[in-house]
């Protein structure tokens, strides 16, 4: 029997005082009012008992509006009160699937959210998800595994892709993509981490081959492979993380193991062994580093650090 795979987690951004927070994985979607201690079925006003939910994202303005999004197959599902009820939206037919979500730092204002898919490439919603539709122009991969948007989409429309042959990046919001050279580096690019001073340092690290991370401080005109960090198990996820003194971190989830490394100068250290396999990770910053670690088994691991 297969696990009940955790493939994404999402925090509310008022996860310190509110404590929302939710999972998707393999059997659908499940919510925490408590800051990860209790978990609920998110889907029981739907009549599926069983809804593989891959991807899960909420607006940066959930304390207004409620909207949270998960990516399930063949659309994505949209919930108006904080994930009571939903409303299924579908993409495309034959149905894609929908495999990772970015939504846009303005949403409340631009109604911005991308989805992209395992075969079919991206999709772009602008009317806070009530529809969808492809915008592929340029994408010559269609096999997308990850999304990074700017931290300042309003201004510079900047969205990145990875797929399994390399790196795209879209300069008009999504509307047309050219592909990024990534130099000597060459591979599917599984995860991309976009630095909150991206305006300031155009910084950007992207996982090759699911263990080396390169990264570019010129927006991708010119990448550096981090030879420092070669891990042996496949990088699972990679996150920026920083705090209100603007102390920036670099999450990395290696099926194991939690590293963090700074954010300039890429030096790190094992900040936690994990005693099982882990997919995916949430991260909220304040004084302290607070860790979500979604587990191969289902399970959901609550970690805090100094």
């Amino acid at each position: 029997m297969s696990q009940d795979t955790v493939f994404s987690l999402a925090i509310s951004p008022n996860f310190l005082h509110d404590g929302i927070c939710f999972a998707a994985k393999r059997s659908g979607l499940y919510h925490s009012q408590d800051g990860g201690e209790t978990w609920e079925y998110a889907y029981k006003s739907l009549t599926s008992n069983s809804i593989p939910t891959l991807a899960v994202c909420l607006s940066p303005s959930f304390d207004q509006d409620r909207l949270v999004f998960a990516g399930t197959e063949g659309g994505v599902l949209r919930s108006r009160d904080g994930g009571k009820t939903w409303e299924y939206q579908l993409l495309d037919s034959p149905p894609p699937l929908p495999i990772a979500l970015a939504i846009s730092p303005s949403f409340f204002d631009d109604g911005m959210l991308f989805v992209a898919t395992l075969e079919d490439g991206v999709y772009c919603s602008n009317n806070y998800g009530l529809s969808w539709r492809p915008w592929n122009f340029g994408l010559f991969d269609l096999h997308t595994n990850c999304l990074g948007i700017s931290p300042h989409f309003t201004k510079d429309r900047i969205l990145y892709v990875g797929t399994e042959s390399g790196l795209y990046i879209s300069e008009n919001g999504g509307k047309s993509w050219r592909e990024v050279s990534l130099g000597k580096l060459s591979g599917a690019v599984s995860h991309i981490a976009i630095s909150p001073d991206y305006h300031e340092d155009s910084t950007i690290l992207a996982v090759i081959e699911q263990s080396r991370i390169c990264y570019s401080r010129n927006r991708g005109s010119s990448w550096i492979l981090d030879e420092n960090h070669m891990f042996s198990e496949a990088i699972r996820d990679l996150y920026y993380s920083f705090n209100e003194q603007h102390a920036t971190k670099i999450v990395v989830l290696v099926s194991s193991e939690i590293w963090i490394l700074d954010g300039f100068s890429l030096e790190g250290y094992v900040l936690h062994t994990l005693l099982e396999p882990a997919t995916c990770l949430a991260s909220f910053q304040d004084q302290q580093l607070h860790l979500l670690i979604g587990l191969e088994n289902g399970q959901i691991q609550k970690e805090r650090f100094t």
